[in-house]
């Protein structure tokens, strides 16, 4: 029943902050009661009376135990993107929650991108490495989910985590000719290091409603550069406008993501009628920042309804007003994670 309720959730567009509250406390009293790890934790907590008080799982704990319900059927387990000297998260999936994410990837993905009009005419360029090359990459099913649903078309241009620069750059030039909407994803690593191995007189003059998604940040690991100038490259490159250049922000322990929405030139990340987030006090997390301030971001995932759907996130947010806010970088001495670190 309550998967149902949630995915009633994903066909709405106004958010509804009295049934999602309903539905958030739900998820709480199924996970408390089914889920072990979170139960601890919650029992340190009064009962919560709306979703603001729902206690939060800190999101390393995905590094250190098997976040899931009892009595589910583990259908995925998604890692988080570290390098090998670092410790990974570990996201099980039940068969059920799988349906769940699935739904909420293509709903969020086709609303950014505007999917639905002419997808058959769009050339799919998927800057990284297949999903059998790397079946345990929740970003890398995201692409390969869409790719299957609704853009055949797809290719992948990373293989054994090398940028097949030629192929690219030949499918890119021959999209310029004939006039093609392009979708290019990736993440922020992939994009910048094929900007670094073609020339810089090399522009592509794509269909001017190409569009990129970019995710994943440098994380200070690798030929760190301001977001602005990042976008700028891009832009120049591929000659669209930054308007048509994406950011998304998501991991691998949520089954949600968010996307860039423009406001007066201006980005801001926006949640839907299935997810909220918050930026709490990193001093007192159960006060809300005022609006202009940034803390500490958590998240209200209803599609993580067999893990954890209430996360305290180590990333640092900043608020904009009750319902956006922009992300700004990950919170100091906390471990390094995000896709980028597949492609580094």
């Amino acid at each position: 029943m309550i998967i149902k309720k949630i995915e009633s959730l994903m066909s709405e567009t106004n958010l509804d902050d009295k049934i999602f509250n309903e539905i958030a406390l739900e998820v709480f009293e199924h996970q408390y009661k089914n889920n072990p790890i979170y139960q601890r934790i919650a029992k340190q907590s009064k009962k919560p009376s709306h979703w603001q008080e729902i206690p939060l799982l800190n999101i390393d704990i995905f590094k250190k135990a098997e976040v899931i319900c009892s009595n589910t059927k583990i259908q995925e387990i998604f890692y988080s993107s570290g390098t090998t000297s670092k410790e990974k998260s570990k996201h099980y999936i039940s068969n059920k929650q799988i349906k769940l994410y699935e739904k909420s990837l293509y709903t969020s993905f086709s609303q950014a991108f505007n999917l639905e009009e002419n997808k058959e005419e769009i050339e799919y360029i998927i800057l990284t490495t297949s999903l059998e090359e790397n079946p345990n990459s929740s970003l890398i099913y995201m692409f390969d989910y869409i790719k299957k649903k609704s853009l055949s078309k797809g290719d992948y241009f990373i293989k054994n985590n090398e940028i097949e620069v030629e192929r690219l750059t030949n499918k890119l030039i021959q999209a310029s000719k004939d006039k093609k909407k392009c979708l290019i994803v990736g993440t922020a690593f992939s994009l910048l290091s094929y900007l670094e191995q073609t020339p810089k007189d090399l522009i592509f003059d794509l269909k001017k409603d190409s569009m990129i998604m970019e995710t994943g940040g440098f994380k200070g690991k690798y030929r760190e550069i301001p977001k602005q100038d990042f976008y700028a490259l891009l832009s120049k490159k591929f000659q669209i406008t930054e308007k048509n250049i994406i950011g998304q922000y998501g991991m691998s322990e949520l089954g949600c993501q968010y996307y860039d929405s423009f406001d007066n030139n201006k980005r801001f990340k926006i949640f839907k009628p299935w997810f909220r987030t918050r930026i709490l006090r990193p001093d007192d997390l159960s006060q809300e920042v005022p609006i202009g301030e940034s803390g500490i971001i958590a998240h209200y995932d209803l599609t993580n309804i067999d893990s954890a759907s209430f996360i305290l996130s180590g990333d640092l947010g900043i608020k904009l007003d009750n319902n956006r806010f922009d992300l700004i970088s990950r919170l100091p001495k906390i471990s390094l994670k995000g896709c980028s670190l597949f492609y580094e």
